[in-house]
């Protein structure tokens, strides 16, 4: 019998680098999220990159328990697209 093989993760591509955000099994509340994905651009920049092209986020929204959630409020969940960096009136104004 030959051996069993064992899981690997696919590898990024050579033109991107893969970040993963918390271990497996655990279940994380929205604020420490938002740290993780501090701490990931954080170090993006301290390995020197300063631009990046559009990437993906894939969120697996669950609740306190860990149960999978496919609506909130009655309504199915949606993806969300975020087409640019929000702007302030201070930018549009050059201030």
């Amino acid at each position: 019998m030959p051996p069993k093989k064992t899981y690997r993760p696919k590898k990024s591509t050579t033109d991107s680098f893969r970040i993963k955000i918390g271990g497996s099994g655990n279940i994380w509340a929205i604020a420490d999220l938002r740290a993780m994905l501090m701490e990931a651009v954080d170090r993006i920049e301290a390995a020197g990159i300063t631009h990046v092209k559009p990437c993906n986020l894939y969120v697996p929204p669950v609740d306190a328990k860990g149960d999978p959630i496919v609506r909130v409020r009655g309504h199915e969940l949606e993806d969300i697209v975020i087409p640019a960096p929000y702007r302030s009136a201070a930018d549009e104004h050059g201030l």
